[in-house]
């Protein structure tokens, strides 16, 4: 056997495709828009397989309708609250928490990939605290979001800020749309 005939290219830089994990899951396009598409389909992809095998397994949490008097599942996140809390408030005071946590990981020197892994953890316990499902259906959610943030953040803060806040409206509305149906 020659040294043409080898099974595996050579690299021509070895450090070359050593990328974060994070960067090989996301999108590479630098275009915004497609960016929070892509990003978006991720997690939609993710928390409707999620979705489903909460079904399978019956861990759906369950409520009496108080109209109708039928148990029904319950509305994660839209059940008393109104469409604006969901749409408006929510992803921009929760991403600001995740970026909060995010910033006080990196003053203390963690890397990047246990800012991201423990400030979602940490959101999903606070979602997990009204029903147990929530914090699992949420986490691809803000773990997406999280690493979307550190992709973004040494462009500029407020371009990090605002991929995670679309990404966290387009689930939320989603979401919303999806509970009306239940």
């Amino acid at each position: 056997m020659t040294s043409d005939d080898t099974l595996e290219p050579e690299r021509q830089n070895p450090g070359e495709d050593r990328l974060n994990w994070f960067e090989r899951f996301l999108p590479k396009s630098r275009s915004k828009i497609i960016f929070i598409f892509a990003a978006s389909c991720y997690v939609f992809t993710i928390t409707t397989l999620e979705d489903r095998r909460i079904g399978i397994f019956r861990l759906w949490p369950k409520t009496v309708d108080p109209v109708r008097h039928v148990v029904r599942n319950v509305r994660l996140g839209a059940e008393y609250s109104p469409v604006w809390t969901a749409l408006v408030l929510a992803p921009v005071f929760e991403s600001l928490l995740v970026i909060g946590l995010m910033g006080l990981l990196r003053r203390a020197k963690l890397s990047g990939t246990a800012q991201i892994v423990i400030s979602t953890a940490l959101v999903c316990v606070l979602h997990s605290a009204i029903h147990l499902v929530w914090g699992f259906l949420v986490a691809p959610l803000f773990f997406i979001g999280a690493a979307s943030y550190v992709y973004w953040r040494p462009i500029s803060f407020w371009t990090g800020t605002l991929a995670i806040v679309w990404l966290h409206f387009f689930w939320n509305a989603s979401e919303f749309l999806k509970s009306l149906s239940r």
